[in-house]
């Protein structure tokens, strides 16, 4: 019986480890207590990108959280849905005016990227 409890919870691990390489956000999203859940993109909106942008400088930090903690390798800011939806919003087919964001706060990202960021706490860190 014992042997089944600890074959159950390698199954289960092996099972966790799995989708936090396969997408981060989503496994993130599904595995971690309300309050370290990656925070929800708002729906883009052309006439306010900044609310957006704001919001994926937040997720960069989120997921490079849980990089540093070893949930996973892979550094992604969106889900698999949410690239789905980014690019139905971002394609070719959209209005120009839609597709644009200003270049100035996503270079802003990578500038966020550089600064080190604490490790006293395994989980990810939220701003």
């Amino acid at each position: 019986m014992q042997v089944d409890v600890v074959k159950g919870l390698e199954t289960f691990a092996a099972s966790q480890r799995e989708a936090f390489e396969k997408d981060p956000v989503t496994a993130a999203q599904t595995y971690f207590p309300e309050d370290q859940k990656p925070a929800p993109l708002p729906e883009f909106d052309p006439l306010n990108p900044g609310e957006y942008t704001a919001a994926l400088e937040r997720r960069a930090l989120e997921m490079k959280g849980l990089v540093d903690a070893g949930f996973t390798s892979r550094f992604t800011l969106l889900s698999d849905a949410e690239i789905k939806q980014a690019g139905a919003v971002f394609s070719k087919d959209s209005p120009a005016d839609v597709r644009r964001l200003p270049p100035v706060r996503l270079s802003r990202l990578s500038v966020k990227m550089r600064r080190p960021i604490s490790r006293t706490s395994a989980q990810p860190i939220r701003s």
